[in-house]
């Protein structure tokens, strides 16, 4: 599957870009919600050197973040169950997505 990144413009979507597929395929069209971003949107990530600069200098003063064995131990315990949970269901999720 091919994940592509448009825009609306007068109720059709305009994609920055040709696609190499025929006249005729079926799309579905998902809308990002407004305020769902998770971190930085795109168009605030820094772009100069002097903001990339600031920003390596930030995330090098980060502490590092320690987990004891027991601690560890459940978090991969944890990951391996939204793995297989995942994983058992993926057949359904994937076919709800072209419903």
């Amino acid at each position: 599957m091919m994940l592509l990144k448009g825009i609306i413009e007068n109720g059709q979507v305009v994609l920055p870009q040709p696609v190499n597929l025929p006249d005729g395929t079926a799309v579905t069209v998902l809308p990002h919600e407004p305020g769902k971003t998770l971190g930085l949107p795109d168009e605030e990530w820094p772009t100069s050197p002097d903001d990339i600069a600031a920003m390596l200098a930030r995330i090098d003063r980060l502490e590092p973040f320690d987990m004891s064995p027991a601690e560890e131990a459940d978090t991969l315990a944890w990951r391996q169950t939204v793995k297989d949970y995942t994983l058992a269901r993926q057949d359904e999720r994937i076919h709800g997505l072209f419903e």
